[in-house]
C-alpha cells in the first residue's frame, strides 16, 4: 500500500515537469526564426533596368530569347499617312519615319530573333537625336559610345542615324538611286553596318572623330563624313537578322506565300518589303523559336 505522502510527493512532480514543458513551449514560440538565405536566380533583371544603367555590360551568351513588347507608334505628326506601302512611302516623302510602324515590328521581331542584336542607347543630356531614329546599337559599342558622351559634357553630339531595320535601309537606297530626298549613297539593304547596330551618323564629324577613334569607331572618311563604324573590342557583324525579322513577319501574316527565313536579302525579299503596309502588318512581333539564324561575322 502506497502512502498518501508518497501520492502527494509524486502529483507535485508531475504538476512541476507539467510547468517546466509549457515553459519550453513560450520560449521556443518566442524565438525568432533565423533568416532564410534569399532565393537566387540567374535570371537577367528586366530590359527597363538593364537600360537605365549608365554603363552596363551584358552577357548575352546566358539570355534567353526575351518576350519584350511592341514598341508603341510614335507620334510623329510629319509622317505621310497617304504612303499606305513600303513602295508608294519611296514617292511620297523622305523620311524613314513613314515606314515606323512596320520598322517597330522588325525591331521587336529581331529581339525575338536574337536578344545580343542591340542595347538601348540611354539619353544623355550632350545626346540629340531626330524623332525618326532608333538609338540602338550593340552592347560594346553601346558602352563606348557612353564613355565618349560623358568625358565630354559640355559638347553635343547629334545622332542622325543609328540602328535601321531593312525597310528603312531599303527606303535610303531607293532614294540614292533615284537621286531623290538629298541621299547621295547608301549601302543595298543587308549590307549596312547601321542594320547591325555597329554603325552611327554624326552631325559633328570633325568635332567628335578623335573621341570616337580612342574609343574604336572608325572614321568612313570623306565619301561618307558622318559615318562611324565602331570596330572595337566585341564588336561582332551580326548580319541579317533585321531581314529574318521581315521574313517572319511576313509568313506570319501570309502562310500562303511564305519565303525561306534565312536572313539573306533577296529579289524575294524586295517583292515583298514593297507591298508590306508602312504602318505595320497586323499580326506582330511573336517571341518564339527560330529555325534558322543567320551567322554571326566578327569584326
Amino acid at each position: 500500500m502506497i502512502p498518501l505522502y508518497a501520492l502527494g510527493i509524486a502529483s507535485l512532480g508531475i504538476i512541476v515537469a507539467d510547468v517546466l514543458v509549457i515553459q519550453q513551449t513560450l520560449v521556443e514560440r518566442a524565438t525568432p526564426e533565423p533568416p532564410r538565405p534569399a532565393a537566387t536566380t540567374s535570371a537577367a533583371p528586366p530590359p527597363a533596368q538593364r537600360e537605365s544603367a549608365a554603363v552596363e555590360r551584358e552577357d548575352p551568351g546566358e539570355l534567353p530569347p526575351p518576350e519584350p513588347p511592341p514598341l508603341k507608334p510614335r507620334n510623329d505628326k510629319s509622317k505621310n499617312r497617304k504612303a499606305q506601302t513600303v513602295e508608294q512611302a519611296v514617292s511620297t516623302t523622305c523620311s524613314t519615319g513613314a515606314v515606323d510602324g512596320l520598322s517597330r515590328q522588325i525591331v521587336t521581331e529581331a529581339r525575338c530573333v536574337d536578344p545580343r542584336m542591340f542595347a538601348t542607347v540611354p539619353r544623355r543630356k550632350n545626346l540629340v537625336t531626330p524623332g525618326n531614329v532608333f538609338l540602338f546599337l550593340e552592347a560594346p559599342a553601346r558602352d563606348q559610345l557612353l564613355q565618349v558622351l560623358d568625358a565630354n559634357p559640355n559638347r553635343t553630339m547629334t545622332v542622325n542615324s543609328a540602328f535601321r531595320t531593312v525597310a528603312q535601309q531599303f527606303l535610303l537606297d531607293r532614294w540614292a538611286r533615284s537621286g531623290r530626298c538629298n541621299i547621295k549613297m547608301a549601302a543595298t539593304p543587308g549590307t549596312s553596318n547601321h542594320e547591325t547596330g555597329l554603325a552611327l551618323d554624326v552631325s559633328e564629324p570633325g568635332t567628335w572623330r578623335a573621341a570616337l577613334e580612342a574609343r574604336g569607331f572608325r572614321w568612313m572618311g570623306p565619301s561618307d563624313p558622318v559615318h562611324f563604324d565602331y570596330q572595337g573590342p566585341g564588336a561582332v557583324r551580326r548580319e541579317g537578322i533585321d531581314i529574318v525579322a521581315f521574313q517572319r513577319l511576313w509568313n506570319r501574316n501570309h502562310p500562303e506565300d511564305r519565303i525561306p527565313e534565312n536572313g539573306a536579302y533577296s529579289e524575294q525579299v524586295e517583292a515583298r518589303i514593297k507591298k508590306s503596309p508602312a504602318a505595320g502588318f497586323p499580326q506582330g512581333a511573336v517571341c518564339a523559336a527560330s529555325s534558322a539564324r543567320p551567322a554571326n561575322k566578327p569584326r
